[in-house]
């Protein structure tokens, strides 16, 4: 069977693994409680005892074992990913004590600020020692210590732990709920006073990170640096800490960002020269199996020494499946090994399910292995150059097509000229991954390893210089796309309905994609109504600059106490304009009274029938109706309530609706939330 051709009956994997990923979905949704295992048990004996009577006049013993067993695997998904998570965590942590852990990785933060994750030992309080088993996020600012501490040391420290919490503005990344899959709940701010303890833990990932590190270091030593270095150390060894913001930005307003993580392309690679090298062992029975473990061991050694992220894993266990069965002589279902590599990680961490880049990498490789072979076959040549250009623009538009629901939906931009970045890109990063393999092996042989260090940072050069020039091309990114998640499974569903019809080429999925595309467009334009009337104030929770915005139908106004805002403030203002699906936010002091029905004099703001008071310090006043207070000194807003404002806090990304039965409004924007005014009167 060729990729392009889908047998669902030759992908049992497929059904098993969804189901399997459907009881996680919901076991991660709920915390776990006995009656959830009691409760799960007795809906699959009564799934199973009407399953029965329907199998002995309708199903066949086949589907009526399949039926159970899917049913089965539902129930294991949700008490699995339940027990996975509550196990992780106990209790709660003291939150003032003295602290010994060991450190897992290390990695530069901001203003001379790195970042350490801490595996917590033990915790002193101010009555016993308690053994804990939790890893915290840590942040030290002392330089001096930063350069001593490094992965598999013990450390001991005393200090305040803070719950890792969100501050709730709109649009803003939910981090509490991203940390706390990654099994981390806490962290800390330390200046000084870390105390390095005797010995070295040594686990197999600290390993790993050593030895990354030391590769690291041959590049430096090989005259490797800046942008170069950056893009060759995420490139080839999955770190991305040098990583500029610039830099990134300039591969993600390209589309060139998936060569800076290590993925199926890299992994695949690998295994291409690792199976190319090790062809001849191939005619010695007893050396054949060796090859097999070498190979093996190679890609989990590569894998690991990259981080071990979801794209990685996926690779890794997907190759590892493929190579096992080309030695075993058995043609592999490439779904059916996608689908069981899948199962596999999400049987390692059921949390993997809601990570992006397993989201994206499985998207990518299963839309490739599908819609690709369609594309390609549309151009028939036989000359070389334009079927090597046909078949790599295929590839890079099969990938988007599986792809840019989820790109939308989570970085809120699309690159237009990605296939364009794809035809640089692609084959500088198959170039650089060849010249690094030669790069390491030649060490021994300064001459030639300074040689082959060269050749890369020409390469390296010149794929920098070419996302650059692509970034700057007129309409290079499509910006500030906000959407649900309504939306987003919208088009989800109209990528598999498009499958669905390319594969039977009958009616009813056309017809599917057809309804789904009419309540598609139907949803958006409800939508655009909808943002055409908005009027919202908002005022945002910074921490310590005063910072708010008004939302007037398609147009974003926001002012500051200070007359240059930081980039906090700037990726704030630029979050709401996504969010509320804005024009880019615009500075009151900027504005005339005649372009616009907001004014602003001395500092005092004039919007329809309110105005908004900024005061540094607090005073008492009587609230006029239509007049709001902000006392910038210490956040607070406040405000007299009337029956055509409703006022709302973000929880969760949701809008939650205030209800204090006093007429004037008292809100403090630091209790780790935004406030936002809606429907301001004409």
């Amino acid at each position: 069977m060729s990729p392009g051709n889908v047998n669902v009956g030759k992908i049992p994997f497929l059904k098993y693994t969804l189901a399997f990923g459907i009881g996680i979905l919901i076991g991660l949704k709920i915390q776990f409680q006995p009656f959830i295992l009691l409760a799960s048990i007795a809906f699959l004996i009564l799934s199973v005892m009407i399953s029965r009577k329907a199998a002995s006049q309708t199903f066949s013993g086949n589907r009526f074992s399949t039926l159970i067993f899917i049913g089965l695997l539902i129930v294991f998904g949700l008490v699995y990913s339940s027990l996975y998570h509550a196990l992780r965590f106990t209790s709660e942590l003291p939150l003032n004590a003295k602290y010994t852990g060991v450190i897992l990785e290390k990695s530069p933060s901001n203003h001379q600020r790195f970042r350490y994750l801490v595996k917590l030992s033990s915790i002193t309080d101010s009555t016993q020692i308690i053994a804990v088993h939790e890893k915290i996020i840590v942040y030290n600012s002392d330089s001096l210590s930063n350069t001593k501490l490094q992965p598999g040391q013990s450390i001991l420290f005393q200090s305040n732990l803070y719950p890792i919490s969100n501050s709730n503005n709109p649009g803003e990344f939910n981090y509490r709920q991203y940390m706390f899959r990654e099994g981390i709940r806490y962290q800390a701010y330390l200046k000084k006073g870390i105390k390095v303890l005797s010995g070295e833990h040594r686990t197999l990932k600290i390993s790993a990170l050593k030895i990354q590190s030391n590769l690291l270091n041959y590049y430096k030593k090989a005259g490797i640096k800046g942008d170069e270095f950056a893009v060759l150390s995420a490139l080839t060894l999955g770190n991305k800490n040098y990583l500029s913001n610039e830099l990134k930005s300039s591969f993600a307003a390209s589309g060139a960002m998936h060569v800076l993580a290590v993925s199926g392309l890299h992994v695949g690679i690998i295994y291409l020269i690792l199976k190319i090298l090790l062809q001849p062992l191939n005619h010695f029975r007893k050396l054949k199996i060796v090859k097999v473990i070498f190979i093996f061991l190679f890609l989990w050694s590569y894998a690991f020494i990259t981080g071990l992220s979801p794209s990685v894993l996926r690779s890794a266990t997907m190759f590892s499946l493929i190579l096992i069965g080309d030695n075993l002589n058995r043609k592999t279902n490439i779904y059916n090994t996608l689908a069981f590599s899948a199962f596999l990680l999400l049987l390692y961490d059921p949390g993997i399910l809601f990570k992006i880049g397993f989201q994206l990498s499985y998207a990518a490789v299963t839309s490739i292995v599908f819609f690709q072979p369609r594309i390609n076959a549309l151009v028939k040549t036989k000359n070389q150059f334009i079927r090597w250009t046909w078949g790599l623009f295929s590839v890079s538009l099969a990938a988007q097509i599986g792809t840019f629901p989820f790109s939308l939906y989570y970085f809120h931009q699309f690159p237009v000229y990605f296939w364009l970045s794809n035809f640089i890109a692609i084959p500088a990063a198959t170039i650089l991954l060849y010249l690094a393999f030669l790069f390491f092996v030649t060490t021994p042989l300064p001459v030639l390893s300074h040689f082959f260090a060269l050749l890369m940072n020409a390469v390296l050069k010149g794929l920098n210089a070419s996302t650059l020039f692509i970034e700057n091309l007129p309409a290079a990114l499509i910006r500030n796309i906000w959407m649900d998640q309504f939306t987003f499974l919208l088009l989800v569903l109209l990528v598999i309905l498009l499958a669905w019809a390319l594969a039977v080429r009958k009616k009813m999925p056309a017809l599917l994609g057809l309804v789904t595309l009419l309540i598609f467009t139907g949803y958006l334009s409800a939508k655009t109504i909808q943002r055409q009337r908005q009027s919202i104030l908002l005022f945002y929770n910074t921490y310590s600059e005063p910072l708010l915005s008004i939302i007037d139908g398609e147009n974003h106004y926001y002012f500051s106490t200070l007359d240059t805002i930081s980039e906090k403030s700037e990726r704030l203002l630029n979050n709401s304009s996504i969010f509320f699906h804005t024009g880019d936010a615009i500075n009151m002091a900027h504005l005339t009274g005649e372009q616009t029905r907001i004014l602003l004099h001395d500092r005092t703001i004039f919007y329809k029938n309110l105005v908004i008071r900024p005061l540094s310090k607090t005073m008492n006043l009587n609230l006029e109706e239509n007049e709001i207070i902000w006392q910038t000194s210490d956040a607070k807003i406040l405000v007299k309530k009337t029956s055509n404002l409703q006022f709302c806090t973000l929880k969760k990304g949701k809008f939650i609706q205030l209800k204090e039965s006093e007429s004037i409004l008292t809100f403090n924007t630091q209790n780790n939330s935004s406030l936002l005014i809606f429907s301001v009167a004409n």
